[in-house]
């Protein structure tokens, strides 16, 4: 029974390291591939992020105006 084992965390991470390999290399930006990444990288973010949500309506609602001379301070809220 062959069991190759290592108790150095050190050397563990040193192995976890070498074994990652990235899903995307980033090309030279000089590269006629940057394009071709750009877009592949772009759609793997977006579905690594998953769907947007609905846009709703604000409705602002101005509770408070306070004329400070030089400018105007109003207080806010955002009603959904």
């Amino acid at each position: 029974m062959n069991l190759n084992r290592n108790f150095s965390m050190g050397e563990y991470l040193k192995k976890k390291y070498e074994d990652l390999r990235p899903k995307i290399q980033v090309p030279s930006f000089k590269s006629t591939n940057f394009t071709d990444w750009k877009t592949n990288f772009s759609e793997i973010v977006k579905d690594a992020l998953g769907p947007f949500p609905e846009n709703v309506p604000l409705n602002p609602e101005i509770i408070q105006e306070i004329d400070k001379g030089d400018y105007i301070q109003k207080k806010i809220v955002l009603v959904f």
